[in-house]
């Protein structure tokens, strides 16, 4: 409960700068990409619930990589997401190979959560913990 805590505190903080350094969502993986969540960069697989994150490949430098087995907590800060909850938590997995350097790739599952698939790209601000 205190992560969750802390989580919120921090993502309450970010709001005060995300409107001049908005991070983009995107979501990857399956059903439609499959082939992209065969090999992911951390070793432990993906977790059972679906919800799993792709980061920008600064994270991934050497290893051992430190965000893997890490939770990305996301909040979306942008009208056009639609979803049910404004908030999620998703397991670092993987490193996004296209991203820009202030984008993640959310597996569908998580980003369904926030936003319907034809929203496409949504604006974020986020904490690893």
């Amino acid at each position: 409960m205190n992560t969750y805590l802390f989580a919120v505190l921090v993502l309450l903080i970010h709001t005060v700068f995300a409107d001049e350094y908005p991070y983009k969502s995107t979501f990857y993986g399956c059903p439609d990409e499959c082939s992209t969540q065969e090999s992911p960069k951390c070793s432990h697989g993906l977790p059972s619930n679906n919800f799993f994150v792709a980061l920008h490949p600064r994270y991934f430098k050497s290893k051992p990589y430190k965000y893997c087995d890490n939770y990305y907590v996301g909040m979306t800060i942008d009208a056009k997401a639609s979803g049910e909850y404004k908030l999620v938590r998703a397991k670092v997995v993987d490193q996004c190979g296209t991203c820009a350097e202030t984008q993640v790739d959310l597996s569908q599952t998580a980003f369904e959560h926030l936003a319907k698939k034809s929203t496409g790209v949504i604006n974020m601000i986020y904490v690893i913990l």
